[in-house]
């Protein structure tokens, strides 16, 4: 597994809002790798204290898919991890950025599920949801995939492709905003 060090001067498609997140999720995901080895834990060791799949993991370590906040907790929880919070200060206005979960059904497709790791028919999702770019909180159309054939906490994902769009709009609901050129 390359670590974000290898691979952080090879981007050039991101912004510097998007890297740091990027940053913020390897630094995540670097520390509870790491922790995991230093306690001799292996992937199912932990998926079992957790009580979700090991799949789950392997797919949380690959930065396949970043986890809720509750299923995160869950998994630095064994390993003795916790968060910790601190002020961004390059944020100009402290306004809360929340995820308004107008959401609605766009279609029904089959296709390879990451989450179950079979083809099978997933639920393709919009719903509003507010991001921060540049400092400032858009508000944009995201789209998502849900599974619905599994127990597991986390049941939606969001394939490459699509987060990109996602990431377009929501950099095309900025520009919108500073009354500047849309990109295509």
């Amino acid at each position: 597994m390359k670590r974000w060090e290898e691979i952080k001067n090879n981007i050039q498609s991101f912004n510097q809002n998007e890297i740091e997140e990027i940053e913020i999720v390897a630094k995540f995901v670097n520390r509870i790798v790491d922790r995991r080895k230093e306690l001799g834990l292996s992937q199912r060791d932990l998926a079992e204290m957790v009580g979700i799949k090991q799949a789950a993991i392997a797919r949380f370590e690959r930065a396949g898919v970043v986890p809720r906040m509750d299923t995160f907790l869950k998994i630095i929880k064994p390993l003795g991890l916790l968060v910790e919070l601190t002020e961004n200060k390059r944020i100009a206005s402290p306004e809360k950025v929340e995820n308004t979960m107008k959401d609605y059904l766009v279609r029904t497709i089959e296709r390879d599920c990451p989450i179950c790791n079979r083809i099978h028919s997933l639920e393709e999702r919009s719903r509003i949801t507010q991001a921060v770019v540049k400092g400032e909180v858009v508000e944009y159309e995201e789209k998502y995939y849900l599974c619905s054939d599994t127990d597991e906490d986390e049941n939606e994902f969001v394939p490459a492709g699509l987060m990109d769009e996602n990431l377009q709009k929501a950099r095309n609901a900025y520009r919108l905003r500073k009354s500047l050129q849309l990109d295509e």
